[in-house]
């Protein structure tokens, strides 16, 4: 191919004919030269647009993802997913709050950061776990090798752990996928990167390489933030974490996050939902975007949730939500009433799930229900 990098170099003769030479023409000139300069901007346009992988927390590294809404309240002694592919696990008497805030690189509210903070008041003063958990296939990339790990972090104007301390810990373990929790089965803590940040510290980088190798053994593993307030909470002990990159090798690797479509598509595998992208799951919200159906009259009416683009990565849990009223049930929007609704659980599986109601009396009505599939680790 007549190519030196991106630039595409004309045949001879097709730029630079003499006369009595077969390609001689201005005009054949002016087309291979117009041609060159096409090839050459597909070529490098190509070129600029491949995408990294590198970073094994691809999909939401960035903390850019938030199907589950971008204001999330943790309660005391609980764990809940917050953005995607992220969970917080506090203790008793700390409720908290983990919210999509600017990106701490400054680049607009497009891109976030995540800010997790204890709620003023709580007097809860156990470790608090920021983790991102990975499946088994992300676990085999990684196999053999030495991991490199890199984020940006932010302390609060009340932060309040003893000497400020931010940890960060990658371990893997020999089970099923699984949150580390108290520790995994055969665990080994690869890389164990901490810090001390000031009270409303500037923005700051953690990283660190690891000396061990993730095992071959390894079948499970997280990425993880801990720390431990003390005291009372003022009005912002809080942590705000974003960039995250978890790479083999021993260079932290550079890294351009991918589209956004391309990102929630990647965490549909977690977790789905029919409402809107910006739209949090609730009962009552609306109907737009909902499951339909147009019944006739019979004694059971459905619809198979179909999981395009991407499968799960496990059965997932279903949750139903009402389009008008606080009900898991479907919604009669012709007649204004609610109708019984079934999940299929026995038959549902990672491409899909059959959700069915109770009998419809009339044809023609429309019928709308909002659902959430759950497969997160």
């Amino acid at each position: 191919m007549p190519y030196t990098g991106n630039t595409y170099t004309g045949p001879a003769g097709s730029t630079n004919a003499v006369a009595g030479q077969v390609v001689q023409s201005a005009v054949w000139n002016a087309i291979h030269s117009d041609l060159a300069s096409a090839l050459t901007l597909l070529m490098t346009q190509f070129t600029s647009h491949v995408y990294d992988y590198s970073n094994i927390l691809l999909p939401n590294g960035g903390l850019n993802i938030w199907q589950r809404g971008t204001s999330n309240s943790v309660g005391a002694a609980s764990t809940a997913y917050t953005a995607d592919r992220w969970y917080l696990t506090t203790t008793a008497n700390q409720a908290s709050t983990v919210t999509a805030v600017t990106d701490l690189g400054g680049t607009g509210a497009a891109n976030h950061a995540a800010k997790i903070q204890r709620t003023a008041g709580q007097t809860g003063i156990g470790v608090m776990t920021f983790g991102y958990p990975l499946d088994s296939d992300e676990i085999t990339r990684m196999i053999g090798k030495q991991v490199s790990v890199s984020c940006t972090v932010k302390s609060g104007a009340n932060w309040s752990p003893t000497s400020g301390t931010l940890t960060m810990t990658f371990a893997v373990g020999t089970g099923a996928p699984a949150k580390r929790g108290a520790g995994f089965t055969g665990e080994t803590v690869v890389l164990t990167v901490a810090t001390n940040l000031a009270v409303n510290s500037a923005t700051t980088t953690m990283s660190g390489t690891s000396v061990a190798t993730v095992p071959a053994s390894a079948t499970q593993g997280e990425l993880q933030f801990t720390w431990t307030p003390t005291g009372t909470a003022g009005v912002d002990d809080s942590i705000s974490v974003d960039s995250v990159i978890l790479s083999t090798g021993t260079i932290i690797q550079s890294w351009t996050e991918p589209p956004f479509e391309i990102a929630v598509m990647m965490c549909k595998r977690h977790y789905r939902k029919t409402f809107p992208y910006a739209t949090a799951p609730a009962q009552a919200v609306s109907a737009v975007s909902a499951l339909t159906h147009i019944t006739a009259a019979a004694a059971q009416f459905g619809i198979y949730w179909q999981f395009t683009s991407v499968s799960m990565r496990a059965t997932a849990a279903i949750t139903t939500f009402n389009t008008s009223v606080a009900s898991a049930n479907w919604q009669n929007i012709t007649t204004g009433s609610s109708i019984g609704v079934t999940v299929d659980t026995a038959n549902a599986g990672p491409k899909g799930v059959l959700i069915y109601g109770a009998t419809a009396t009339n044809s023609g009505n429309l019928i709308y229900i909002h659902a959430v599939a759950d497969a997160s680790i």
